[in-house]
């Protein structure tokens, strides 16, 4: 789900600003039935050789070998488009930004691009980490349903930088957006009241309203 969340929020921000257009609705029910499917085949099977694998007569409802190493493959088909799509439309989205950074820009301006710049990084080392950490999980699975005596070790480790991912994406979030990363300073200087620390990043940050954020472009057209 993070993967596909995160080929969404770059596709969202490729079509905004390079295309100026808006993804339809129809373009979100994709990604919420695409996102139910996914649930459904990976539950139902499990929750069938769980409810009935165990009663007498019953050998297997679900051959779970075959069945793990369907979904392990399936899953790693999905991660995979799912990081060319998220590179391409990150890389795409940081070089059209560039191209506006040497001209004469208002305050106004210069803060959206400096804005959608952020987030451009944010999307590309998110993905850059999770394309360097995630994917060798996923293929010692398949592996391990083709051939058994995978190292145990091996399995940790690979399970650990698995999972560890989304906690290295938080520090990369409160690294890169400033005003998260101002909030977060001020927080561990000195005592915060919360009430404070709430104005503090609805003031200054605008990736709270990233699906409301207006193409960069019509901005930025205003300089030339």
């Amino acid at each position: 789900y993070t993967i596909l969340a995160q080929a969404s929020l770059a596709i969202d921000r490729y079509l905004q600003i390079v295309w100026q257009r808006s993804p339809k609705i129809w373009h979100r029910w994709i990604i919420v039935c695409l996102n139910l499917v996914i649930t459904i085949v990976t539950t139902i099977p499990q929750g069938l050789q769980d409810a009935f694998g165990g009663k007498p007569g019953v050998t297997c409802v679900v051959d779970m070998r075959k069945y793990d190493f369907a979904i392990n493959s399936g899953s790693l088909f999905i991660m995979a488009m799912s990081y060319v799509v998220t590179l391409a439309c990150g890389m795409r989205l940081l070089l059209f930004l560039k191209s506006y950074r040497k001209q004469n820009l208002s305050i106004r301006q210069r803060m959206n691009l400096r804005d959608n710049s952020d987030i451009s990084n944010l999307i590309l080392i998110q993905t850059v980490l999770a394309v360097s950490l995630q994917p060798m999980t996923i293929i010692m699975y398949v592996i391990d349903g083709i051939i058994l005596g995978v190292p145990q070790w091996l399995r940790f480790t690979l399970i650990m930088c698995y999972y560890i991912t989304p906690m290295l994406n938080s520090v990369i979030l409160f690294y890169i957006i400033k005003p998260y990363r101002r909030a977060l300073m001020k927080m561990i200087g000195r005592r915060v009241q919360p009430v404070e620390s709430i104005a503090a990043i609805q003031n200054n940050s605008t990736l709270l309203e990233l699906g409301g954020f207006s193409s960069v472009h019509n901005r930025l057209k205003m300089a030339n």
